[in-house]
């Protein structure tokens, strides 16, 4: 395992939390801004109604490990608000033995410091928490899903795509690539910050997290001598990633697919759709095949047909049937696909959904997600998501009808040189 290190000073508005949310939708009001499994605690200026922290060796406030007996930061003299500190241990200030930490802090072992810890350029100081950040990059992906499993199920939509990669790899379902980036953010007591994953060829993959987080990956990504074709995430680490990088490099970057994330609790049955969904079976990988092909140069993705095969062997690519309308005796036929990822924390992906375009219109594709998305439910899922591009509107009035709710924009980058 390898890492780096950087110094980094936690807006008043961020303090150990995994992730900023996005503003809530209109049409969604559980789209909070607070990070999963947080209720939005912050620290106050010195000076304003709030906690005060005070320099060693004066009267003032004691912090504590969050989790533990008193983790709070009160003003001098009176009690106040309670803020959450970054996961594992603290170090305590107190007035009589000036700085010292009260258990030595537990860290992931590493391997190499590759550089030396550094203030982000122009942080303000007056009112902040220091925090120093540390990029790993796990060599194991098991031991990565062990360091970083339960980050990721905390916000089990959000990290959907993630968590799957990761779990797919782990149970063998998808062989492991000798050169993938299993990066973790983590502050310097421990606290797990944020993720990024890069499988090659594809693009490198930001987990939803704080920008300060954000910052720390592209500056370890920076480092290495080989630079980015692309990222693909969420717009709230996406974009201060982009603009980090680009800056850095010269690069100019494109966002050639804006998206948005859904979720999907419970489905409304789609409507005047003839036909039934069912499982693929291999006598139609022929078709299929086509139909990846198609949908692979429509949405820039590539997906080699060994993995289309396993798919259907598993039984998660699904098609939608229909009676032959052209005449050609076909009989009953597949008219539309889309499969499902194996569930993370719970959750299923719903993703490649397709229709050829002489069969559009007919109500296809919005059926074969409701349908999917029901068997997923019927199965144990807690919940289903998917990605929609954002240039389709009509294939996001169609989820949204069927049930799905947005939760979060996200993008993909390409870097151009």
């Amino acid at each position: 395992m390898e890492s780096a290190a950087t110094a980094i000073r936690i807006p008043r508005a961020y303090v150990g939390a995994p992730a900023r949310r996005p503003a809530p939708f209109p049409d969604n009001p559980g789209a909070t801004t607070h990070p999963a499994g947080t209720t939005g605690a912050t620290i106050h200026p010195a000076g304003t109604t709030g906690a005060t922290i005070h320099p060693a060796g004066t009267t003032g406030a004691t912090i504590h490990p969050a989790g533990t007996t008193g983790a709070t930061i009160h003003p001098a003299g009176a009690t106040g608000a309670a803020v959450t500190l970054p996961r594992g241990p603290s170090p305590a200030i107190s007035p009589e033995d000036g700085a010292r930490r009260s258990t030595p802090p537990v860290r992931p072992p590493r391997r190499a410091r590759l550089c030396v810890r550094i203030p982000l350029a122009g942080a303000p100081r007056d009112g902040q928490a220091v925090v120093m950040t540390r990029v790993y990059r796990d060599e194991d992906v098991t031991v990565f899903r062990q360091r970083a499993g339960d980050w990721l199920a905390a916000d089990p939509v959000l990290h959907a795509v993630p968590a799957s990669l990761v779990g797919q790899r782990v149970d063998g379902t998808v062989p492991v690539e000798p050169d993938a980036w299993w990066l973790r953010v983590c502050a310097d007591d421990g606290g797990l910050l944020g993720v990024a994953v890069r499988t090659p060829p594809h693009e490198l993959l930001l987990a939803a997290m704080p920008a300060e987080a954000v910052a720390a990956v592209a500056d370890w990504c920076l480092a290495r001598p080989a630079r980015l074709g692309g990222v693909v995430g969420p717009r709230v680490s996406g974009d201060p990633f982009v603009a980090r990088y680009s800056a850095a490099t010269g690069v100019r970057a494109e966002l050639w697919m804006a998206q948005r994330i859904y979720r999907l609790d419970a489905v409304t049955p789609a409507a005047g759709a003839r036909g039934a969904a069912r499982p693929a079976v291999p006598a139609e990988l022929p078709v299929l095949s086509g139909w990846v092909s198609a949908f692979a140069a429509e949405t820039g993705t590539e997906v080699p047909d060994a993995r289309l095969a396993e798919r259907v062997a598993a039984g998660r690519l699904w098609v939608w049937t229909d009676e032959d309308r052209a005449g050609t005796g076909l009989g009953v036929r597949p008219v539309a696909m889309n499969w499902t990822s194996p569930p993370a924390a719970g959750v299923v992906r719903v993703s490649a959904v397709y229709t050829p375009p002489e069969l559009r219109g007919r109500g296809y594709a919005s059926a074969l997600v409701a349908a999917t998305s029901q068997a997923a439910l019927d199965a144990g899922a807690a919940a289903c998501t998917l990605f929609t591009d954002l240039a389709n509107p009509t294939s996001n009035a169609i989820y949204q009808r069927i049930g799905y709710r947005p939760v979060a924009d996200a993008g993909r980058w390409r870097f151009i040189t």
